[in-house]
C-alpha cells in the first residue's frame, strides 16, 4: 500500500523511529532539566516552582478535558512531535542561564505546540 508515494514499510519505519526518538528525547530533556534545577539556588527553585504551579492551574482552569486529552494524544501519537518540542526546550536550557532558561524553554515550547493549552501575556 502506498500513501503519497511512500511505501508502508517506510511509514512504519518512520513511526517506530519517531517513537524511539520521542522516548530518548524525553529522558534526555528530563535529565538535563533536573540537573539545571538542582544547580539553582533556593530562591530560584521557589520562583520556578511557583511558575509551574501557576501554569498548571491556568491549564486546568482554561481548558476542557477534551482539549487536554487531544493535546496529550498529539504528544503521544505524532511521531517526532515530542522530540521537536523537547529540542526547543533543551536549546533554551543551554542558551540561557539559571531559571530563565527553564522558564523560557517552557514558554517557547508551549507556544509551538499544535494545540495550545496555555497562553502567556507579558506585562
Amino acid at each position: 500500500m502506498e500513501f503519497f508515494n511512500f511505501s508502508s514499510e517506510m511509514i512504519i519505519s518512520y513511526i517506530i523511529f519517531g517513537y524511539i526518538i520521542n522516548f530518548v528525547s524525553t529522558i534526555l530533556t528530563g535529565l538535563v532539566a533536573s540537573i539545571k534545577l538542582i544547580s539553582l539556588d533556593e530562591k530560584s527553585k521557589i520562583e520556578y516552582t511557583n511558575f509551574i504551579l501557576m501554569r498548571t492551574s491556568a491549564i486546568k482552569q482554561n481548558n476542557t478535558d477534551k482539549k487536554l486529552l487531544i493535546s496529550a494524544l498529539t504528544l503521544w501519537f505524532i511521531p517526532t512531535y515530542t522530540a521537536w518540542l523537547n529540542s526547543v526546550y533543551l536549546y533554551h536550557l543551554f542558551k540561557y542561564p539559571g531559571q530563565y532558561g527553564l522558564v523560557k524553554g517552557v514558554i517557547v515550547s508551549d507556544n509551538l505546540a499544535i494545540i495550545k493549552v496555555v497562553d502567556y501575556e507579558l506585562h
